[in-house]
């Protein structure tokens, strides 16, 4: 009997033993998995905007944005990971009196196997070595599937640095709930501005050739301008990601029409996006007003020629 007893209360142990190993297997298969769900470069890249105190600026709530904090609500898939390289590279080409600090220095900085290490403990994973290796592999293989969006990168200058973990963080910033229910309601203005180009027929008696050519549009044109194309062409129209625009050379065609047409349709193989659901008819003319007005300023570090001399 005394030793029936002593049996049930081993076996009971054993049974207990195991099920805390098994718990404890499973929590950890389960922080693995939550890391293997995620892009490891984009783990690494959340690192870096951590480290680099990014948060002192930014929110990733639209609805706590101020004076002082600019949301990136909704930023991935904003901007093109090219355009973001030049930005992080020199904010002042594309920003009038910018806050935001150079990080050209993640640009030559190659991201690093121990820092990813940390972030994987961070994240509660423990780090066996074959997995690691794999993982790290992995991350570097997304790095160089990034690097092929960006030109320069291509041309020679060093790659699989945390420059790109920083652009693979920022193209996956989701919209929260409240961020989308305002575009909804862009949305709906932009359709109405669609809606204005029903009919439209570009030409010479068009409303966006007439507007064109009153001077007042010159100003309306500038803060449309500074608001949508900017971004990609320079502030000044010296050009950055897009071609400079204070130059004899287009690429698209110099004569106003050619730049309308551009403006309003875009020239996709090139680049350049069709802009007519952002902007009405008459907002056009008042673009095309403000570009007209940039030939010949030979703004400060303009970008080389680039197409045809008008």
């Amino acid at each position: 009997m005394l030793n029936k007893i002593v049996f049930l209360f081993f076996f009971a142990f054993l049974i207990l033993i195991g099920f805390e190993n098994c718990s404890s297997l499973g929590k950890s298969q389960y922080s693995m998995n939550k890391i293997q769900a995620e892009n490891y470069l984009t783990a690494y890249g959340e690192h870096v905007f951590e480290r680099e105190s990014c948060k002192s600026c930014h929110t990733l709530h639209s609805d706590k944005q101020n004076a002082t904090t600019v949301s990136l609500d909704g930023f991935g898939g904003k901007y093109s990971s090219n355009w973001l390289y030049y930005f992080l590279s020199d904010p002042k080409k594309f920003m009038d009196q910018p806050k935001m600090p150079t990080h050209v220095h993640l640009h030559d900085k190659l991201l690093d196997k121990s820092t990813f290490g940390e972030i994987v403990e961070e994240k509660g994973t423990k780090r066996q070595k074959r997995k690691f290796d794999r993982t790290w592999n992995k991350l570097m293989l997304q790095a160089d599937e990034l690097s092929m969006e960006i030109p320069l990168i291509k041309s020679g200058n060093p790659d699989r640095t945390e420059v790109l973990a920083l652009i693979s963080y920022l193209q996956q910033i989701p919209s929260t709930p409240s961020k989308i229910t305002v575009d909804s309601l862009i949305h709906v203005k932009l359709r109405e501005k669609e809606q204005s180009w029903d009919n439209f027929v570009l030409d010479e008696n068009s409303i966006t050739m007439q507007v064109a050519q009153l001077q007042e549009s010159i100003e309306n044109g500038k803060v449309l301008y500074a608001a949508n194309c900017a971004s990609c062409h320079g502030l000044k129209g010296e050009g950055g990601t897009g071609p400079n625009l204070t130059d004899e050379f287009w690429l698209n065609g110099g004569t106003d029409l050619d730049i309308a047409r551009t403006i309003i349709y875009g020239a996709v193989k090139k680049g350049m996006l069709s802009w007519h659901f952002q902007v009405n008819p008459t907002e056009a003319g008042e673009l095309l007003a403000y570009i007209k007005s940039l030939s010949g300023t030979n703004p400060k570090n303009a970008k080389y020629p680039e197409g045809v001399k008008n």
